[in-house]
């Protein structure tokens, strides 16, 4: 049985990020693995396949790597459907439950010591690394944004608002 991981992986780099590129790929692979393993073939597995998959990525994974995965399989079979090769679509999965810690967030007079240390700024020789550091964490504070989510931002999602302000735009 050919995988169609390769040409699948092809077609996410157009869409797709290269962190999501790889994560989608280690997941495909790993349900290609799943399939043939199962004596399968993308045409004849089950409606359940993808239920019996999550199941045992259960058994090995926590809830938010299984989500995750289940994302990356159910979007790479509905690409199979779309090239012909899945004719029995496959039935709704519970995932298990994600319990996330609680996590800490920096109150305000945190935020205002953190910026404090940040403005009086960390000399190294006037380093444009250091002042690129403080605008950054600025930044993620200001903006509450993640970390990959600044890193892939683009200079039209920025605009000059009507006060003179910054105006960002993030979907997501």
């Amino acid at each position: 049985m050919e995988t169609k991981v390769e040409p699948y992986t092809l077609y996410l780099r157009s869409i797709r990020t290269a962190n999501t590129v790889g994560v989608y790929g280690t997941a495909t692979v790993q349900f290609a693995t799943f399939v043939l393993a199962k004596g399968w073939t993308y045409e004849n597995m089950p409606a359940l396949a993808l239920q019996e998959f999550v199941s045992v990525l259960s058994r090995k994974y926590r809830a938010s790597s299984v989500g995750v995965k289940y994302t990356a399989v159910k979007h790479f079979i509905a690409w199979l459907v779309k090239q012909g090769t899945v004719i029995v679509p496959q039935s709704k999965c519970d995932l298990p439950r994600l319990t996330e810690p609680e996590r800490a967030v920096l109150d305000k007079v945190q935020i205002r010591r953190l910026l404090e240390i940040l403005g009086a700024g960390v000399k190294i020789s006037g380093s444009p690394w250091s002042l690129l550091s403080r605008t950054t964490i600025a930044f993620l504070l200001g903006s509450g944004l993640r970390v990959s989510e600044m890193c892939e931002l683009k200079m039209d999602a920025l605009r000059f608002g009507s006060g003179g302000g910054l105006e960002l735009r993030v979907l997501g």
